[in-house]
């Protein structure tokens, strides 16, 4: 797979190593490419970005903090998200600095929405996260254009694992479909706002519009470590295809 390759150096203690992809690039050759150390699980997070109510961020960092971050570690999972340093990402990355955590954190955004040391200035871009290990930067003129990539990584992985789903909008709606079309698990986070809560619902619209063997489970943004039981059961096989539904209804 054909692809340029550099090294994002944002501080002296803080540098990532970065891929330019087209949107149809294989997510397993992807993986490949970026060399990434070894990793038994995949995440990819979902989640909200410029539109998240700022009074949410600090909550969903201690639930990142107190769930996802020592489970990845613990567990030596590949985490991917949308890598810039705004909303869910931003709190992604300062949990993970916040302990101090070695796990491997992927963001795969657009290109031509992309500000790092290095890149253009121009148009509207948002800074990316410097706590990330790697970054996918996918061609293309929208957002939107690097979800199917970000939600393949999982199956491209060989390897099991979730996505899961943080406040969000219709972008994040649209990549929750597509992990519901592959069968792949979905852990949304109920009192995260927005989407989240939407797919949470069983009423919603949207939770309407997800097939009914979707795999879709919640957990709550004030439990954290009911979080990380219902994470490690999906991750070792505890739960299967059959078990499909919606976890504490």
């Amino acid at each position: 797979m054909g692809q340029k390759s550099l090294t994002i150096q944002f501080d002296a203690t803080h540098r990532a190593q970065a891929i330019y992809v087209q949107p149809d690039a294989p997510p397993a050759g992807v993986l490949t490419v970026l060399n990434l150390p070894p990793y038994r699980h995949v995440v990819t997070v979902h989640g909200g970005a410029g539109n998240m109510a700022i009074e949410l961020v600090g909550a969903v960092q201690d639930f990142l903090l107190r769930g996802l971050i020592p489970l990845a570690e613990q567990e030596h999972i590949l985490v991917a998200d949308g890598g810039t340093d705004v909303g869910v990402m931003h709190a992604l990355g300062a949990a993970r600095a916040q302990a101090h955590a070695t796990f491997p954190l992927v963001g795969v955004t657009p290109h031509r929405f992309a500000r790092f040391p290095g890149s253009p200035t121009d148009g509207d871009r948002e800074a990316l996260n410097s706590a990330h290990t790697h970054f996918v930067l996918v061609e293309g003129d929208d957002f939107g254009v690097e979800s199917a990539l970000l939600v393949g990584l999982l199956r491209g992985s060989g390897r099991t694992g979730f996505a899961l789903v943080i406040n969000g909008g219709g972008i994040v709606f649209d990549e929750v479909k597509r992990h519901a079309a592959q069968g792949n698990p979905i852990v949304t986070v109920r009192g995260s706002g927005r989407v989240a809560d939407e797919l949470a619902d069983p009423s919603s619209e949207r939770r309407r519009q997800l097939p009914p063997d979707a795999r879709l489970y919640v957990a709550d943004l004030h439990s954290p470590q009911a979080f990380m039981g219902l994470a490690y059961r999906l991750l070792t096989g505890g739960y299967s295809r059959s078990h499909s539904g919606i976890m504490g209804r």
